[in-house]
C-alpha cells in the first residue's frame, strides 16, 4: 500500500488517516478468523477425544479393514480390465465335435455341439422347432461342417460371433452339392401335415397314435385333437387308438388331414356265451370267464381237444395220460374241489349236456382210464376242432349255477359254427402232425441180466430177472430166455430207438355252409387217421356233423344240430 501523499509503502508514518483505519479494520479481521479457526480446532479435538471409544471399539475395526480391502480388490480390477488384451475365439472350422443323430430334432443337435465344444447357439425358436428327423451317423467332424450338412435344405445359416453361433434365416441356401448329403436323412419343412382328430360325436381324442407307415416316424395329438408331423412324399399316415377301428390315409400332398375315428364295437364288447346259450357282455356278469380263442384249436390241434386247452385259459389246468392218440383229457379248473374223483368240469354242446366220462374206466369224468387195460378216450374225442364256434369256460359253482351240482366244478360252453346268410360256402382245411419220442435214454451196456453179479441159467429165473441189471459182464455166451429160448449173452445198444417210431396224424374236413335272411346251414366231414409213436397201436375217427337254423317267426326259431362219430382206437 502506498502513501498518498510521498507515494511510499507502510513504511511511511505519514499515512492517511483513512488508509491508516482500513489497515487497522483488516488486521482486526484477520485476528478475528484466526480466533474462529482456532476455536474449530478446539472442537474438533474434544470431539476426537469423545469419540475415542469408538474407534477402538473391535467390530468398528474390522469394518473398517473389510472395507479397506475391497477398495483396493477393485481399483486392481479395473487396472487389470483397462490395460486386458482381448481373448480370440476359436474358429469353427477349428473345433471338431463326435457327434451322431437318430431321428432327432435340430435343437437336440445344438445341444449335443454345446456339450463337446465352448459354442454356444442362439436362435428363435420358431424357425428351429420344427425342423426333425436328423440322423446321422456317429463321427467326428468340425463344427462348420456338421451345421452345413444339418442346416442343407432349409431356410437357416449359421454365423459365428466369438463364442456364440448365430442361427439365422438365409434367402442363399448352401448348395447341397458340395455337402455330403448321403449322411443325412431329412424331412424338409415344407411336407408338415396338420389336423385334428375327433370321434364319431364330434369330440376331440387325446392320444391319438399318429405314425408314417413304414418308418419310426410318428406323434400323437394334443388334448384338444390336433396333430402336427413331417412326412416324406407319398406317406402314407396311420392313425390309432385302443377301443378304435385303425385308419390308413394316404398323405398326396395334403397339408391338413381331419379324422374321424370310428369305435371298434367288436373291441370294447366282448360277448360271451354263458349258462343255457345266453349271450351276455363279459363286463356285465358278476362271476369269472374265459374264452378260447377257436382259431388257435384249429391251428395247434389234437385228436382231443381237451388237450388243446392248455395255457388258453387262466385257471384251467389240463394233463393227458401217456396212453396215445386215442386216450382221454384230465381237465380242472381251478384245481381239485373234493377228494372224490367227481371234479371235471360239466362240457355243455349247444346247450345239451354231454357225458365226457373215460371209456373203459370204472369212474366218470376220466377220472381213473387206467384200471383196465386200455385208456378208451372220453367225450371231447367226438368233437372236430373245425366245427367249433366258439368256446366260454365258467368258473366256479356261480358261474354254472343253472346246472345244478355236475357243474359245481366249472362248465365248458362250446357252441358249433352255424352257415352263412350270404351264399353257399366251402370250407376245405388239412392238418399233417408227426410225433417222435422225446428221450432215448443212454443205458448202461458192460452188465446183461440177472442178480447178484449171475446170469440167469434156466427159463424161471430169466422171467423172475427181466427187469434187472446186475448180471455179468456180456460175453457174447448162449443163455435162456424168458420165453425158453436160448440167445447170446449180448447188449442191444439202440433197442430203445428201433422200438419207437414216427408216429403220423393226418386229418382233412370239408364243410358246406350256406343261408338266407330266414335261416343257415352248414354241413361238415372230419376224418382223422393218428398212430402211436408204439407199434400196432392206431387211432381213427370220422365225424359227419350238420347244424340248421331256420327262423319260423319274429318271436319263433328252430335250431337243430346233430353230430355223428364213429372211433376206432386200436391197441389203446
Amino acid at each position: 500500500m502506498l502513501c498518498s501523499d510521498c507515494n511510499r509503502y507502510l513504511a511511511c508514518f505519514k499515512l492517511h488517516l483513512a488508509n491508516a483505519s482500513s489497515f487497522l479494520n483488516l488486521k482486526q479481521a484477520k485476528a478475528m478468523n484466526l480466533s474462529i479457526v482456532s476455536e474449530e480446532f478446539q472442537k474438533f479435538f474434544r470431539l476426537s477425544r469423545r469419540n475415542k471409544s469408538l474407534f477402538e471399539n473391535p467390530i468398528t475395526k474390522t469394518i473398517m479393514r473389510i472395507g479397506i480391502v475391497t477398495i483396493t480388490i477393485l481399483i486392481t480390477t479395473s487396472v487389470q480390465l483397462l490395460f486386458a488384451v482381448p481373448v480370440k475365439s476359436q474358429s469353427i472350422d477349428e473345433v471338431k465335435v463326435k457327434v451322431g443323430l437318430n431321428n432327432e430334432t435340430l435343437i437336440q443337435a445344438f445341444q449335443k455341439i454345446e456339450a463337446q465344444s465352448s459354442f454356444h447357439f442362439m436362435y428363435r425358436n420358431a424357425e428351429v422347432k420344427n425342423i426333425r428327423n436328423l440322423n446321422f451317423p456317429v463321427k467326428t467332424e468340425s463344427v462348420e461342417g456338421l451345421l452345413k450338412i444339418i442346416l442343407a435344405g432349409s431356410s437357416l445359416t449359421y454365423k459365428q460371433v466369438n463364442d456364440q453361433i448365430l442361427i439365422i434365416p438365409d434367402k442363399n441356401l448352401i448348395p447341397e452339392s458340395t455337402l455330403k448329403i448321403d449322411d443325412l436323412s431329412y424331412i424338409p419343412d415344407a411336407n408338415i401335415v396338420k389336423g385334428k382328430i375327433s370321434d364319431s360325436k364330434g369330440n376331440p381324442v387325446r392320444g391319438v397314435s399318429v405314425a408314417v407307415k413304414g418308418t419310426n416316424t410318428g406323434t400323437s395329438s394334443s388334448e384338444s385333437g390336433n396333430y402336427s408331423i413331417n412326412v416324406p412324399d407319398n406317406a402314407v399316415l396311420v392313425f390309432s387308438y385302443v377301443g378304435f377301428i385303425t385308419q390308413e390315409v394316404s398323405v398326396n400332398n395334403q397339408s391338413t388331414i381331419n379324422i374321424v375315428l370310428q369305435e371298434g364295437t367288436t373291441a370294447l364288447s366282448e360277448v360271451v356265451v354263458t349258462a343255457l346259450g345266453i349271450k351276455r357282455e363279459a363286463r356285465s356278469l358278476g362271476y369269472a370267464t374265459g374264452t378260447v380263442n377257436t382259431d388257435q384249436i384249429a391251428t395247434d390241434r389234437t385228436t382231443n381237444i381237451g388237450n388243446s386247452l392248455q395255457g388258453k385259459v387262466a385257471g384251467l389246468n389240463v394233463s393227458a395220460p401217456t396212453t396215445g392218440p386215442g386216450g382221454s383229457s384230465k381237465i380242472r379248473i381251478r384245481g381239485q374241489s373234493s377228494f372224490g374223483p367227481y371234479n371235471s368240469p360239466l362240457i355243455i354242446v349247444d346247450g345239451v349236456p354231454m357225458d365226457n366220462s373215460g371209456l373203459g374206466a370204472t369212474s366218470v369224468n376220466g377220472a381213473n382210464p387206467t384200471r383196465f387195460s386200455s385208456d378208451g378216450g372220453d367225450g371231447l374225442q367226438s368233437i372236430s376242432p373245425d366245427d367249433i364256434g366258439s368256446m366260454t369256460v365258467l368258473k366256479g359253482a356261480a358261474a354254472a349255477a343253472l346246472y345244478g351240482f355236475r357243474a359245481k366244478d366249472g362248465a365248458i360252453i362250446i357252441t358249433t359254427k352255424t352257415g352263412s346268410t350270404k351264399g353257399i360256402g366251402v370250407e376245405l382245411n388239412s392238418n399233417t402232425q408227426v410225433a417222435r419220442a422225446l428221450d432215448y435214454t443212454d443205458y448202461q451196456y458192460e452188465y446183461g441180466q440177472g442178480e447178484n453179479g449171475l446170469r440167469p441159467t434156466t427159463v424161471g429165473e430169466a422171467q423172475s430177472s427181466g427187469v434187472w441189471s446186475f448180471g455179468e459182464k456180456f460175453d457174447g455166451a448162449l443163455t435162456p430166455q424168458f420165453d425158453g429160448t436160448m440167445k447170446p449173452y449180448l447188449p442191444h445198444d439202440n433197442r430203445i430207438r428201433d422200438f419207437y417210431r414216427s408216429a403220423l396224424t393226418s386229418t382233412n374236413s370239408i364243410a358246406l355252409s350256406g343261408g338266407n335272411e330266414k335261416g343257415n346251414f352248414r354241413l361238415s366231414f372230419a376224418n382223422t387217421d393218428a398212430e402211436n409213436i408204439v407199434p400196432n397201436s392206431d387211432y381213427h375217427k370220422k365225424i359227419l356233423n350238420i347244424g340248421i337254423n331256420y327262423k319260423l317267426s319274429p318271436k319263433l326259431s328252430l335250431f337243430l344240430n346233430a353230430n355223428y362219430s364213429n372211433e376206432y382206437n386200436k391197441n389203446p
